[in-house]
């Protein structure tokens, strides 16, 4: 039996790819990774766009707990007890029974004379004072001027202004003012007031609303940042009164307002509209403050 010889492998020839085909797999490749990059820069705004709302949120809310701190430990002044009540003169024509003039109205204000001035309500020491102010020489608007029983967050006092106080008021008291003292301290009611603004201010991502310290003297917190447009206003006591205003001074307990109402627009999260009852306080050494 002769053997068949094996068959020689045939070679195909190696087509290369048309123009058409490169251009194909070109666009192809182009829309995968174009398609690729708008996801990954979705994700990524997305997760940007979360953690700047958490924080927003986050903010608010330690904001809104700084405020109710803030209106629920208000200080007023004392009332001296050497205080005039108030005089208020009256120009007005007797009448009868049935409410008729008993005599002409103009020899009436002959009669009575020109009426007495009447005196203005004292308002005492500043304890609270809402105010518009210019904080550019161009923009004006509202700062809150505040005395409280104690800071409504902790905040790095200023080491000068601090050693100062301190000296000067250990310096002040006898040893029967620190007896009172230390009593008042163990009653629950604090002698060292502090003072502080609610003012605007201006960051380097936008106006932004802070608590300053002024007395004794500490270090800024902002409160709300991204602000684009913001109004405070009270409710005042008076029960004649119901309209809520943007300008009031208190230094009194009755003159405190009622309610205080922040209403603000920011660059993060929807408005804010929050509402504050005013919790105060008489001050019992008003010598010290």
């Amino acid at each position: 039996m002769i053997p068949l010889p094996a068959p020689t492998p045939t070679r195909r020839r190696a087509r290369a790819l048309t123009v058409l085909e490169l251009l194909l797999a070109l666009s192809l490749g182009t829309l995968i990774v174009a398609g690729a990059t708008a996801l990954l820069a979705t994700l990524v705004a997305s997760e940007r766009f979360t953690g700047e709302s958490f924080d927003a949120t986050v903010d608010r809310s330690v904001a809104r707990t700084v405020l109710e701190r803030s209106f629920g430990s208000l200080v007023a002044a004392p009332i001296p007890t050497s205080r005039r009540d108030v005089v208020r003169s009256t120009t007005e024509t007797p009448t009868d029974e049935e409410g008729n003039p008993l005599f002409d109205p103009e020899i009436a204000a002959l009669l009575q004379g020109p009426p007495e001035e009447q005196e203005e309500e004292p308002v005492g020491p500043d304890r609270f004072e809402l105010r518009w102010e210019l904080i550019t020489p161009t923009i004006e608007a509202q700062v809150l001027d505040i005395t409280l029983q104690r800071s409504p967050i902790e905040t790095r006092p200023l080491p000068d202004e601090q050693s100062l106080t301190a000296s000067l008021f250990a310096s002040a008291a006898t040893d029967d003012e620190w007896l009172r003292i230390m009593a008042l301290r163990r009653s629950g009611r604090t002698l060292e007031t502090v003072k502080g603004l609610i003012e605007p201010v201006l960051l380097s991502d936008g106006w932004a609303l802070q608590w300053r310290q002024t007395d004794p003297p500490a270090e800024p917190f902002v409160l709300i940042r991204r602000i684009l447009a913001y109004e405070w206003s009270v409710l005042p006591v008076s029960i004649e009164t119901r309209e809520w205003l943007d300008i009031i001074r208190a230094g009194y307990d009755e003159q405190f307002p009622m309610a205080v109402r922040l209403v603000a627009e920011t660059q993060d999260g929807p408005p804010i509209d929050w509402m504050f009852e005013c919790i105060v306080t008489v001050s019992l050494n008003e010598e010290w403050r």
